[in-house]
C-alpha cells in the first residue's frame, strides 16, 4: 500500500491559516489572566463506523493533527476552551468477495462483468476542525467535553484492487487506485498503462489506474460531505504548569458520506453501481502533546 500524502497547496494553505490564527490570538492581551493560549500536535487514529456487508470492512488509518488552543477561565477549576486544528482522518476500506465490474467496449457501450473483487483503499480526508468544549480541572488532570465542527479541505484515496470475471470469464485484472474525490469525474482513468482482456471473443482494453468515480455513470457532487459535526470527550495530564499529554475521542453525528455517491460493490442496478443510504460516522482518537501559556 503506498503512502497517501496531501497536496502541496492543501498543506500550505492549512499551515498558513494555523499560523495566522496563532499570531492573532497570541497578540491579544489577556484580561486579568482569564485568557490563555497554547498549541498541540500528535497522532490520530480514525475510521468510519457504519453498516458493513459480510465482504467489507473499515479499518483505522493513522494520521496526525496540529493546531492552536485558546482557553477562558471561569473559575480556578472550570472554563471553556476552543481550538483550531488541522486533522488527518479517513479509513482503510477492504472488500473481498463476489462483485461486479463495469467495462467499456470500443463502441462506447458498457458491459457488466460478474466475478470476484479484492480491494484495499486507504482514504485520506483532511479537515480543519473547530472544537468548542468545557473543561474541568482535578489536580493534574483536565477533563473536556463538547462539540466539533470540521470542514473537509482535502480528500484522496489510494491502493489496489483485483478482479476475476466468472460470467463471462476473464483473466485476473490488477488495477491501481488513485482517487481525487474533489476533482475526478465519472468514468475517469489515468492515461498510460492499459491491460487487454477477452470478453466473448471481443478484445477489451482497460486502463490500469482508476479515478475515484471510474465505475460511476455520472457524478453528483463529491463522495464525502464537506462538513462534519460531532462530539468530543477527552482527558489531559499536565506534566508541569504548561506541558501536557492528552487523549481525545471525536464521534461524528452525521453521515460522512453522501448517499447519492456512496457506492456498494456487491450489488449493481441496471448495469450501474448500487448506492446505499446508511450512516458512516467519523470515529477519531487523538493522542496529543501540547503546551499552554
Amino acid at each position: 500500500m503506498r503512502l497517501i500524502l496531501m497536496t502541496h497547496s492543501n498543506i500550505s494553505f492549512c499551515f498558513r491559516l494555523l499560523f495566522i490564527c496563532a499570531g492573532l490570538t497570541l497578540a491579544k492581551p489577556a484580561s486579568a489572566q482569564l485568557l490563555s493560549y497554547g498549541f498541540k500536535t500528535g497522532l490520530s487514529m480514525s475510521t468510519y463506523n457504519g453498516p458493513e456487508s459480510e465482504f467489507e470492512s473499515n479499518e483505522h488509518r493513522l494520521g496526525f493533527h496540529l493546531g492552536i488552543i485558546a482557553k477562558y477561565r471561569i473559575t480556578d477549576i472550570f472554563g471553556v476552551t476552543a481550538e483550531l486544528l488541522y486533522s488527518q482522518k479517513g479509513m482503510e476500506y477492504n472488500f473481498d468477495g463476489p462483485s461486479f465490474f463495469q467495462v467499456q467496449r470500443p463502441t462506447g457501450a458498457l458491459a457488466l462483468l460478474e466475478g470476484t473483487r479484492t480491494m484495499k483503499v486507504t482514504v485520506a480526508n483532511e479537515y480543519l476542525d473547530f472544537p468548542i468544549m468545557a473543561y474541568l480541572k482535578a489536580g493534574k488532570f483536565e477533563f473536556t467535553g463538547g462539540v466539533n465542527v470540521g470542514f473537509l479541505v482535502g480528500s484522496t484515496g489510494g491502493g489496489q484492487f483485483t478482479f476475476t470475471g466468472t460470467r463471462p470469464q476473464t483473466s485476473l485484472l490488477d488495477f491501481n487506485v488513485d482517487h481525487r474525490y474533489f476533482k475526478d469525474e465519472a468514468r475517469g482513468a489515468a492515461l498510460g498503462d492499459q491491460v487487454t482482456t477477452m470478453l466473448g471473443g471481443e478484445t477489451l482494453t482497460i486502463p490500469l489506474q482508476h479515478g475515484a468515480y471510474y465505475e460511476y455513470n455520472e457524478k453528483d457532487g463529491n463522495r464525502y460531505r464537506g462538513i462534519d459535526m460531532g462530539l468530543n470527550a477527552g482527558v489531559a495530564y499536565y506534566l508541569n504548569a504548561g506541558l501536557f499529554l492528552g487523549l481525545r475521542l471525536n464521534y461524528g453525528l452525521i453521515d460522512a458520506t453522501r448517499e447519492q455517491m456512496d457506492i456498494r460493490y456487491d450489488r449493481f442496478d441496471n448495469n450501474a453501481p448500487a448506492f446505499q443510504n446508511d450512516k458512516d460516522r467519523t470515529v477519531s482518537y487523538q493522542l496529543s502533546l501540547g503546551f499552554a501559556f
